[in-house]
């Protein structure tokens, strides 16, 4: 098993996801599931969306650090981000993010 730090870009508007992903197949062409993400993908259809593979980890905790320093306060506040809420291990507490309302 592997551990993965990607981004996601939008080839239509330039927007940008930071995820993380456990995988077999580093090549397995997932793109994400942030909320913003997938309904940019319905709206433009996975075709229109690239993903690179940032860092590559055999450690889940090392790889859960990575995204924390990557999808930080600073990131999840751009205007280019489909990020709702700080990284680390994913979840839905962004619905009560203040930041957010």
């Amino acid at each position: 098993m592997k551990y993965i730090i990607y981004k996601t870009t939008c080839l239509v508007n330039n927007m940008k996801y930071i995820g993380w992903r456990s995988t077999n197949n580093l090549n397995d062409g997932y793109l994400g599931s942030g909320k913003y993400l997938l309904r940019a993908i319905d709206k433009y259809g996975k075709e229109k969306f690239k993903r690179e593979i940032l860092h590559v980890f055999d450690n889940k905790d090392e790889s859960f650090l990575k995204e924390l320093e990557l999808v930080n306060e600073e990131w999840v506040q751009r205007k280019d981000t489909y990020n709702l809420k700080i990284g680390g291990e994913g979840g839905w507490d962004y619905i009560n993010n203040e930041l957010i309302k």
